[in-house]
């Protein structure tokens, strides 16, 4: 029989072979019970929350915990009645989470202090149910000031009950690395998870480099490719007076003395010399020339990069510099 106060019975228990530890939801009305009308039009609060109680009853008896979990934390908020903290636990409980049903459980039987009821002794035998299957996590941050997640509510002190199964714990502080662990955990567990947060390493600045006008540009690779082309033409006529000169000076020793050749064939070498070696001069100073203008400014910037590397020849060395774009 229901009690005096009530407008709905309890749900019945479910079946302890099935379900040993749900709850079942007791309707402890109080102002939440059916008043008469007089009483809901002078308490506006208390009414809304009678709608959203009842809404709760018939989800719960329905099966959709979540959605009674809902409306017993709006009737809650409504008025503070201890009946509803009950009923909330009694969700959590459906629901498979253990750490939050405990917690309204425990603050149900806190504000029924003194009082003994059958609602009181049945969220004792639940609590003396639920609180073996709980784990305890202890939570050492690194540094000290960071701010940790766990399954994405803040954790605000070192520690935390959870019930069992897998736990993401995320961890962040200014200056740091951000740390994400996953902790699996069975009833009756005691672990103690350390986050350390490393400290970030500082990106070096981009500094921009200048972009050049477009003239410039223009101007600086039509420079370039003469100065290429200058050095490549003067290094070739300085390798082939170098070989005439080479021969020149083999001529001049295959005479002898006083042959009326040799005189000119001596003057014909010093000149072929000289010439080799002002044309090397010339494609030195063009291929460094290049060299420069292609270090000066870079590729990315439109203007030609340059490599350079001095090679031998018959009449001595000379620069050659290529350049690409």
């Amino acid at each position: 029989m229901a009690h005096p106060e009530c407008r709905r019975g309890s749900a019945p228990l479910p079946k302890r072979e099935t379900r040993q530890h749900q709850l079942a939801v007791v309707i402890l009305l109080g102002l939440l019970g059916s008043g008469s009308p007089a009483l809901a039009q002078e308490n506006p609060a208390t009414a809304e929350a009678r709608v959203h109680f009842d809404r709760a009853v018939d989800l719960f008896e329905s099966g959709d915990a979540r959605g009674a979990l809902a409306e017993f934390e709006r009737a809650y908020q409504l008025t503070g009645r201890a009946s509803v903290l009950y009923n909330i636990g009694a969700s959590y409980q459906a629901l498979h989470d253990y750490p939050r049903a405990i917690d309204a459980l425990r603050r149900y039987v806190a504000s029924t202090e003194g009082r003994s009821t059958p609602q009181r002794d049945l969220a004792m035998r639940a609590l003396s149910q639920m609180e073996p299957l709980v784990a305890h996590l202890r939570v050492v941050r690194e540094p000290a000031d960071a701010t940790v997640l766990l399954d994405g509510r803040a954790l605000e002190s070192d520690r935390a009950t959870v019930g069992p199964g897998a736990h993401v714990l995320t961890a962040s502080a200014p200056g740091r690395e951000s740390r994400q662990v996953e902790v699996t955990v069975v009833s009756g567990d005691e672990r103690e998870v350390t986050l350390a947060l490393a400290l970030l390493t500082p990106t070096p600045p981009v500094v921009a480099q200048p972009t050049l006008p477009a003239p410039v540009v223009a101007a600086n690779r039509r420079l370039f490719w003469s100065m290429v082309v200058t050095g490549g033409a003067l290094a070739l006529g300085a390798s082939i007076t170098g070989i005439v000169a080479i021969e020149t000076q083999r001529d001049y020793a295959s005479h002898r003395v006083g042959d009326p050749d040799v005189r000119d064939l001596a003057s014909r070498g010093r000149a072929l010399s000289w010439t080799a070696d002002l044309l090397g001069v010339g494609a030195l100073a063009a291929g460094a020339t290049a060299l420069v203008l292609g270090l000066r400014f870079p590729s990315r910037s439109g203007a030609p990069t340059a490599r350079a590397f001095v090679a031998p020849t018959a009449g001595g060395a000379a620069l050659t510099a290529f350049g690409s774009f």
